[in-house]
């Protein structure tokens, strides 16, 4: 039945307690309401408060049997719940459902805020106990045995790519943001279609969104061996391929390419189709989001405040109360290839000629137990986003590669859909646990108010040295015109207040469009431990787009990491001090305004 708020129930002298708690983990508030009924022989039913906006299920309140009326099971009812550790900072409007023995409810809230507070860790990054933690805010193992090797040259990553499909002898497992068929992609293309004629199997996803209106063709060539394998099915469902004479050579080559080609291409629709997602839309924003509106709104004070919450409210109606605009929606943003579950490539590069080329970026070729991480990871998209009633065309290749090296690395994965935000967790946790240094490489800086944020201005505050590469505006009007540069700008000042010194790949004005851009996602912690994978520091990577990242547990390699970090700051960069930040905001006041209502699209 409807809500009727002002009928049938009441739920008043809501008390929190305590109403502000830390998100360390720590927080366990008590909260209490009176409930009564103001329908004759109606009984109260039940009361209970929804979590979800706290990531976590619903919870019923007790009715205490010192304050309330048996026979109408009136009175005051109360629970106590943990504010999980990470949970993003903000004001939390909590609601609380009451229930009628006749299906009649009412709806009130109760405000809690959160407030960020790093806990404890004084130990290494590598303490056992540190490691634990890592574990399961990770939501996956620390494995030992791998051997990994980082490749920030693009045609040695390329290489790499050739000689997993050359020893694929089962099965190719591909997941990425955009796989384009032509330049040095067609090279990939032809290798994997060579493997599929002499019978490896490939399991692919896209993310449609980017994929199609920026490879129509190459999703076609894809598409076109899928079908194939549809007509195969199709003629000897109908007896009309029979195997003999001239029709045997046709069966022949349709069977080389019978299901060799599984594809399937992600958006948010496929989500909820699934239903993996809800199909309404104008769901309460998470906090995150909401902060970001209230800031955007903020900024538009000069509208109309009739008009301005008209335009609030109209906007922010898609998934997840994310703005219902164009690729706007949950992305897939992760990039995998695996071999026979044997070896594996995780890392930022797409399969585009760009970057194998001019562009710098970093993948991890991997073997040993790491490897069974990643291809676990890949499967469980591809069963949830699967037609086929969620069934892999061919069972996962053995997931279990024994030894291959002396490192020890955790596979790290987000499906910002269901709530599990493991990336993001993850490499806060890691920023909270930095003693000395904090080195980082991101594409472009799109730091509102956030957990991320707070993690870094913390590190900072703290005596922790925090250094981040980015691109310039030179190297970055290479993409949509620099409108990431320019959104980053917005958040420049508050990093360098804290005592974080950000700086700028130089580029060449001379190269124009052949700009070298950075789109590296590395950071280098204490010496210690390297992260790599495809997770920029954005809201985007945060919340939207499911992403991955590869911890590697290795004080040598991140060394190496960290001393080409150092160089390229030496040798390639400009730092972004005060005055050069004010020059920018006079030179470009208009374009730093207007591209920041753009934030959630980078």
């Amino acid at each position: 039945m409807p809500d009727n708020e002002m009928t049938y129930l009441t739920i008043k002298n809501i008390r929190l307690d305590p109403e502000r708690v830390d998100n360390d983990g720590g927080g366990t508030p008590r909260l209490s309401c009176m409930v009564f009924t103001n329908i004759d022989n109606a009984t109260v039913h039940s009361v209970s408060l929804d979590l979800k906006l706290l990531g976590a299920a619903k919870k019923d309140l007790d009715l205490d049997p010192r304050e309330s009326l048996p026979s109408s099971r009136e009175g005051r009812y109360a629970t106590t719940f943990e504010v999980p550790q990470l949970t993003d900072p903000g004001l939390y409007e909590l609601p609380i459902l009451a229930r009628d023995s006749d299906g009649r409810t009412h709806r009130v809230k109760a405000s809690l805020s959160v407030a960020y507070r790093r806990p404890g860790y004084t130990d290494s990054l590598l303490a056992p106990a540190n490691q634990e933690v890592l574990a399961r805010v990770g939501g996956s193992p620390i494995l030992a045995g791998n051997r990994v090797v980082v490749m920030a040259d693009g045609e040695t990553a390329m290489r790499a790519r050739l000689e997993l499909l050359a020893a694929a002898k089962r099965q190719v497992d591909l997941q990425t943001y955009l796989f384009n068929t032509e330049g040095i992609g067609e090279v990939f293309y032809e290798a994997l279609i060579s493997r599929l004629g002499q019978g490896v199997r490939a399991n692919i996803i896209l993310n449609g969104d980017t994929q199609i209106p920026a490879a129509l063709w190459s999703t076609l060539r894809l598409t076109f061996h899928r079908v194939l394998g549809e007509i195969s099915e199709f003629l000897e469902e109908h007896g009309l391929l029979d195997g003999k004479g001239e029709n045997s050579a046709i069966q022949a080559r349709l069977n080389e390419w019978k299901k060799s080609v599984n594809l399937i291409l992600f958006s948010g629709a496929l989500l909820r189709e699934r239903g993996l997602m809800p199909q309404r839309s104008g769901e309460t924003p998470g906090v995150w989001l909401q902060k970001i509106i209230a800031d955007a709104n903020a900024n538009r004070r000069s509208v109309n405040p009739d008009l301005l919450e008209d335009w609030s409210k109209n906007l922010y109606q898609g998934p997840g109360g994310l703005p219902a605009i164009p690729l706007l929606d949950h992305a897939i943003h992760e990039k995998m290839l695996i071999a026979d579950g044997e070896q594996a490539i995780v890392g930022g590069r797409n399969l585009s000629d760009e970057y194998f080329s001019r562009w710098l970026d970093t993948d991890l070729l991997l073997a040993g137990p790491i490897v069974g991480e990643v291809q676990k990871g890949f499967f469980r998209n591809y069963r949830e986003l699967s037609a086929e009633g969620g069934q892999p065309i061919a069972e996962p290749a053995p997931a279990s590669p024994g030894p291959a090296g002396e490192t020890r690395a955790q596979f790290v994965q987000s499906r910002p859909w269901a709530g599990e935000h493991h990336t993001l967790h993850s490499l806060v946790t890691a920023f909270q646990m930095a003693r000395r240094r904090i080195s980082a490489y991101s594409q472009y800086l799109i730091l509102p108010d956030s957990l991320l944020l707070d993690s870094l201005l913390d590190a900072a505050r703290r005596g922790v040295d925090v250094r981040i590469l980015t691109n310039s505006l030179t190297t970055g009007q290479v993409v949509h015109l620099g409108t990431g540069y320019f959104i980053s700008l917005n958040y420049f000042a508050r990093l360098l207040d804290a005592g974080i010194r950000v700086f700028l790949l130089r580029g060449d004005p001379g190269l124009k469009d052949r700009q070298p851009y950075l789109h590296v996602k590395e950071f280098i912690v204490d010496g210690e431990l390297a992260v790599f994978g495809s997770f920029n520091l954005s809201m985007r990577s945060c919340y939207i787009e499911s992403e991955n990242l590869v911890n590697v547990f290795d004080p040598e390699l991140a060394a190496r990491e960290e001393a080409v970090f150092d160089r390229r700051l030496a040798d390639e960069a400009d730092e972004a001090t005060p005055a050069f930040l004010q020059e920018q905001y006079q030179q470009y006041r208009n374009r730093i305004e207007i591209v920041r209502n753009l934030e959630l699209l980078f």
